[in-house]
Formats: structure tokens, C-alpha cells, sequence
């Protein structure tokens, strides 16, 4: 880890709630970016397009994903903001993850943009599924925590799609960097989701209805006519949502499955949907007659039904 970083120095960056989707005022989630800082006054009420990259511990550089537009707050708007996240008691639950992790929660403090300085719509943000390589030596002189211009046809993003070609021989038995999915520590958040869900649904059907934690299924609903396993995913990515589940809900139903039993399933996370999940989950249904679903859920609505 770097030294003399705001991160060593409070253990945790702003960043850490830039895809927490679940946190969202009149349509916009409000967050920090810290290379807009430097930038903020003389872009404030603007919009731009941001490209994300990071940087692995092989110094192999990828682009992780991309807002736009990305609007570039006033202090009036962050203002807001935070008088917003006070109101909710969002604040508080930022500081209670803090502190989950030993971090400094003095680190939460200060003016309103040291805490807010960016708001875009939720289906305005993209990760990427999985990273894109950055092209070899582009990049390499750039540093992080700094905004600079994205226009040049050597910091256009990689072409979406599959990108991976026929390996020649086998991998060796030694590790190596996995840029497409790393240790998250979720708990915290898929618990509020799974509460906030199993109350509605509770509310909808009776408390008789809807399970809670049996056999592992987050949440199961036994209608006269339906029984469906709802497995919460705290992931921003639907994408990355359904892959995780998909397994865990299969084996759910079908590892030592009760006769005559056959669920329908339903992915839940924050994550918006999208034409290219919803065209994938179409043809698991038909091709292997998986009756999966995927719903968009937002933290704090308390609202949901199936």
C-alpha cells in the first residue's frame, strides 16, 4: 500500500460508496471522486465523462468502468447532499462501515465537498465484466488522483465483448492477478437488503408465507400456486449479481430436491438491469428452462413484491 495516502491515513477512501447505488436523491446518487478535487471549482455545474482505470499489483493497468455523464457538484449541491445524508441516516451507517473495518471515522469530516463532489443516474454508470486491459504503454505516464483528458484515441476504452483468446498451452501452478473479481466485504449491505425485502414480501403475503435463511436460500416465498427462491446479491452489476447466484440458487433447489419441487428463481441486487442481462436471461430460460429473474432493488424504498 502506498504511503502518506488518505487511505493509510484513515483506512478507507470515499470512494468506497461510489457504486452504492442503494443511496440515491431525486434520481441521482451523490458521491466523491478524488481526482475531481483539484478540478472542482473550475468544472462545478458542468458534466463530464469519466473513464475509471485502476492498477494491479502487477502495475498492469485496466479500465474498470465509466460515468456519463458524470455531473461535477456546486457547493450549494453538495451542501445538500450531505444535509440529505444526515436527514436519512446514511451518514451514520458510512461511519458504522468505518468503523467495521478499524478505520478513522474523523476521515468523514470536513466541508461538504470533501465528501461530495460528483452526481450521476444510476444507469449513467457502467462496470465493466470484466475489466479491460489497457493497452500496452498506454497510460503508463498518468497518475492517479488527477483528472486529465480522455479524448485522445490512446485513452479510448477497449472494445466491449468478449476478448479472450484460445490459450496455446496451460496456466502455470503459480498465482496471478484476476482482475475481474476480487474480496468484498458485503455482509453489512446484503443484510439491509435482505431485511428490508423480507418485510415487504411479509407485509404482502403474511409472515406465514416468507422464509427466512431456510436451507440457505436467502429468502423463499410459498404461494399457493409459486414457491420462488430470492438469493441478495449486494454486487453494483447484474451481471456479476446472476453469476454469482445462478449456481448457488441451482444447487439450492436441485442438490437432494424435494419431489415435485421446482422454484422459480429471483436475483436481487442494486445493480440496474440491461438489455444485453435481460436478452441473457431470456435465452436461460428458454434454451434450459431455468425460470430466472433479476430485479432491481433500491436500498431504502421499501417497497417490493412478486
Amino acid at each position: 500500500m502506498e504511503a502518506r495516502t488518505y487511505v493509510t491515513q484513515y483506512g478507507f477512501g470515499h470512494e468506497e460508496w461510489l457504486f452504492n447505488l442503494a443511496w440515491v436523491i431525486d434520481g441521482y446518487h451523490y458521491a466523491y471522486l478524488q481526482p475531481v478535487r483539484k478540478s472542482r471549482e473550475r468544472l462545478e455545474g458542468t458534466s463530464v465523462k469519466v473513464y475509471l482505470f485502476g492498477i494491479a499489483p502487477n502495475v498492469e493497468r485496466y479500465y474498470v468502468g465509466h460515468i456519463a455523464p458524470c455531473e461535477i457538484l456546486t457547493d450549494d449541491q453538495a451542501a445538500f447532499a450531505l444535509e440529505t445524508y444526515e436527514k436519512h441516516g446514511w451518514l451514520e451507517e458510512m461511519r458504522e462501515q468505518v468503523e467495521q473495518v478499524a478505520g478513522d471515522v474523523a476521515g468523514l469530516g470536513g466541508v461538504p465537498t470533501d465528501r461530495f463532489n460528483i452526481r450521476f443516474r444510476p444507469n449513467d454508470a457502467e462496470l465493466y465484466d470484466p475489466y479491460r486491459r489497457v493497452r500496452e504503454g498506454k497510460l503508463d505516464d498518468f497518475r492517479r488522483y488527477l483528472l486529465f483528458d480522455a479524448e485522445s484515441p490512446s485513452l479510448s476504452p477497449p472494445p466491449a465483448g468478449k476478448q479472450r483468446k484460445a490459450a496455446a498451452t496451460t496456466k502455470s501452478p503459480g498465482s496471478y492477478v484476476r482482475p475481474s473479481t476480487g474480496p468484498v466485504v458485503v455482509d453489512l449491505a446484503h443484510n439491509a437488503l435482505q431485511a428490508e425485502i423480507y418485510d415487504a414480501l411479509r407485509r404482502e403475503h403474511g409472515k406465514d408465507a416468507i422464509v427466512l435463511e431456510e436451507d440457505f436460500v436467502d429468502i423463499k416465498v410459498r404461494l399457493s400456486n409459486r414457491l420462488v427462491f430470492i438469493e441478495i446479491k449486494s454486487v453494483a452489476s447484474a451481471k456479476a449479481a446472476i453469476r454469482e447466484a445462478l449456481g448457488q440458487l441451482l444447487e439450492y433447489a436441485y442438490f437432494e430436491p424435494e419431489d415435485g419441487v421446482h422454484p422459480e428463481f429471483l436475483v436481487v441486487a442494486q445493480g440496474m438491469t440491461t438489455p444485453d442481462v435481460e436478452s441473457y436471461l431470456a435465452l436461460v430460460r428458454t434454451r434450459f428452462n431455468i425460470p430466472i429473474t433479476y430485479r432491481h432493488y433500491v436500498r431504502g424504498s421499501k417497497q417490493f413484491s412478486i
